[in-house]
């Protein structure tokens, strides 16, 4: 194998990846698009979709925080359970 082939097939996973994240960028244009452009009363440009997919990555930060927040509010609940447990216990 030859030093370009090696290189390539070390390429070869970005390559893939780009491509999936090209395809999924188009799908989700043509699933959203023409609802996002009902609701904003216009087509679409490149800033609109940079917006939307700000929005997205936010939504999915938030939700993120959402989630370990009420992790740790429920281990904070069953830590207090088990504290009344204990100290009410006889003995």
């Amino acid at each position: 194998m030859s030093d370009w082939e090696k290189e390539l097939k070390k390429l070869m996973p970005l390559v893939v990846t780009v491509g999936v994240v090209a395809a999924m960028d188009g799908v989700t244009r043509m699933m959203v698009g023409p609802k996002l452009e009902k609701k904003l009363g216009r087509p679409l440009n490149e800033w609109d979709w940079r917006a939307y997919w700000e929005e997205k990555i936010n939504k999915q930060r938030c939700l993120a925080w959402v989630s370990a927040f009420t992790q740790c509010y429920r281990q904070l609940l069953d830590r207090q359970r088990i504290r009344e447990f204990v100290w009410e216990e006889d003995g």
